[in-house]
């Protein structure tokens, strides 16, 4: 019998086209072949285990830098660049089984923002890829601008013994200050207060001795940086204690007017009288009468040498009575001629000894009162006593 072959044309197509791709596919690949060989020419790359997890450490002309070295037993050393590869140092590697920890302080920088590049190697010169960071290091610019933390006022409390200090806004940065001053067993004593405390509106202290000096010295601590490895300090600075008002001893001193009461060669009304230390009627300044003198009238004192910290003026006034001076202007001078206000300021109209702080304290030799009001619309002023005070 006679064989006869079929022809199916989609199974013939099929061949055809496994055929075809069968041979596309060992030409491909012979050209992939001939790619890697030109890549890999020069020899296989091998890159060794780079510096891992680096962190920074701002210092003062000087920067940390550390990270951590892994599981590559191969790496021996390591080469930090920095200024665009125009600096460099190299240090040895020594690694553990473990995981180590590599800390490499740079000295002697100047003060800005360094960029780094670190790349370790092994035995035979294989490097790691760079491990890049930036640092800054901080200098005499950046610690000549810090400030002792701001005192708002330093008030001594005479009745409880305490020293009350208001604070300031406190800068971010700061995170710490210290307080130098002696106590009331006459010993040296350093106060530390970090930046939780500082961050407090009001500190008090109870064993402070104001009569020791009147002040106590300040600086503050800063952290430029979370991770700094520096902290810098302020200049210590002299802070005034205000205490209870302390007259100047008046020996010596001279008051003159704008007038007086003399008539009838009187003398218990003279500017004088405000410095006998009797605060009475029977001896006050009491402007001119006959003729008659209306306000504004003015006595001024000549303390005879500058009194340094001067705090204020006190009047004393001998009793209520509706020729006390209401409103006064309290002036400053050094030469008795050109003169400085203070302040406007209400006398109360009773009697006793008020006191008139100045707006800050000042080395000065001379003070006026100009009365401008009484207190009862009297055109005469009376004044029992004067001087000025420290605190």
């Amino acid at each position: 019998m006679q064989e006869i072959m079929k022809f199916h044309p989609y199974k013939t197509a099929f061949r055809c086209l496994g055929l075809a791709l069968a041979a596309w596919g060992l030409t491909a690949c012979s050209e992939m072949d001939d790619t890697y060989d030109d890549f890999l020419e020069g020899g296989e790359i091998i890159y060794v285990q780079g510096a891992d997890s680096l962190r920074i450490h701002p210092g003062y002309n000087r920067i940390q830098l550390s990270w951590l070295a892994l599981s590559d037993p191969t790496v021996t050393k390591a080469k930090i660049y920095w200024n665009n590869r125009r600096d460099s140092l190299e240090i040895p590697v020594q690694k553990t089984a473990g995981v180590d920890t590599m800390n490499v302080m740079i000295e002697n920088l100047e003060e800005r923002i360094y960029s780094f590049e670190i790349y370790t190697y092994d035995n035979e010169g294989h490097s790691s890829v760079p491990t890049v960071g930036t640092g800054e290091s901080f200098g005499d610019k950046y610690k000549n601008s810090l400030l002792p933390r701001l005192t708002m006022s330093a008030l001594y409390a005479e009745e409880t013994d305490t020293l009350e200090i208001i604070w300031g806004p406190v800068d971010p940065t700061a995170i710490a200050a210290e307080l130098a001053y002696t106590d009331t067993l006459g010993n040296p004593r350093i106060l530390v207060l970090p930046t939780e405390q500082t961050g407090d509106d009001t500190t008090w202290i109870t064993d402070y001795d104001h009569s020791a000096e009147g002040r106590f010295r300040l600086r503050s601590v800063y952290l430029p940086h979370p991770m700094s490895i520096d902290t810098f300090y302020t200049e210590a600075k002299d802070i005034k204690v205000y205490g209870p008002p302390t007259p100047f001893d008046r020996t010596g001193w001279v008051a003159t007017a704008s007038s007086y009461d003399g008539r009838n060669g009187r003398t218990d009304r003279l500017p004088g009288a405000t410095l006998d230390g009797v605060n009475t009627t029977g001896s006050i300044w009491v402007n001119q009468i006959s003729p008659q003198t209306e306000y504004p009238h003015w006595i001024a004192v000549d303390m005879g040498e500058v009194k340094t910290e001067t705090a204020g003026v006190w009047l004393g006034i001998p009793a209520a009575r509706s020729d006390i001076p209401s409103l006064v202007d309290i002036s400053i001078s050094d030469d008795g001629e050109n003169w400085t206000i203070m302040g406007r300021y209400t006398v109360i109209n009773q009697a006793g000894v008020q006191y008139f702080d100045f707006p800050a304290l000042q080395d000065t030799r001379y003070f006026r009162v100009d009365c401008l009001e009484s207190a009862g619309g009297n055109v005469n002023v009376v004044l029992g006593e004067i001087g000025a005070f420290s605190r």
